[in-house]
């Protein structure tokens, strides 16, 4: 499994547990997409780390008992900058 099938899973795992309003799994995606940005300075990749805090912003919006105000990314943002890493 890739790194961007990783991320378009835990971007699928966020959009279920915001439908099931599921404020500890959100909390617990909120800690792994904080540790994955943290990981992602280290790439210098913009982009990247653009989505994990993107991600992690909604699972922090969720964790707190709202709707996510941040926008999550589609499957296709995400595996766009795995394609532009590339090239």
């Amino acid at each position: 499994m890739t790194f961007a099938e990783v991320l378009c899973a835990l971007q699928q795992r966020l959009l279920e547990v915001m439908a099931q309003k599921d404020r500890d799994n959100s909390l617990e995606l909120f800690t792994t997409f904080s540790v994955l940005r943290e990981l992602s300075y280290e790439s210098d990749n913009r982009a990247l780390t653009g989505v994990l805090v993107d991600l992690m912003d909604a699972a922090r919006e969720i964790a707190m008992g709202g709707k996510p105000k941040s926008l999550i990314p589609s499957v296709d943002t995400i595996k766009s900058v795995f394609v532009s890493v590339k090239g």
